[in-house]
């Protein structure tokens, strides 16, 4: 089994966010500061998420799925406790990835 450290938040400037957990760190920078002879230059004009699932893991799954119903996002589905002992709801944003905000296992 995969065991995860929280994320830290190291630094966030205007364009971009550092975060780290344990010897892992993940910088996250806006399109429009990316070259475009960067590796990915070619693809900053097309739809990025397609085929691209991101799963977050939270403490308190109720208050989350508040929220977004709160901010009247479009819910691809409605919070439901899965085969697999989980709650979870999931989403798509713009860009077409599929957010999947999910519970830890329900004892």
């Amino acid at each position: 089994m995969l065991h995860f450290q929280p994320l830290e938040l190291l630094s966030q400037d205007k364009t971009s966010a550092m975060f780290k957990a344990h010897n892992l760190k993940l910088l996250l920078t806006e399109d429009a500061y990316i070259n475009t002879n960067h590796y990915f230059g070619d693809l900053l004009s097309t739809r990025k998420g397609i085929g691209v699932e991101i799963i977050f893991v939270v403490d308190d799954i109720q208050s989350h799925y508040q929220h977004v119903i709160n901010t009247q996002v479009k819910l691809e589905s409605e919070l439901t406790k899965q085969d697999w002992g989980m709650l979870d709801f999931r989403l798509a944003d713009p860009d077409g990835y599929y957010l999947r905000i999910t519970s830890r296992k329900i004892s």
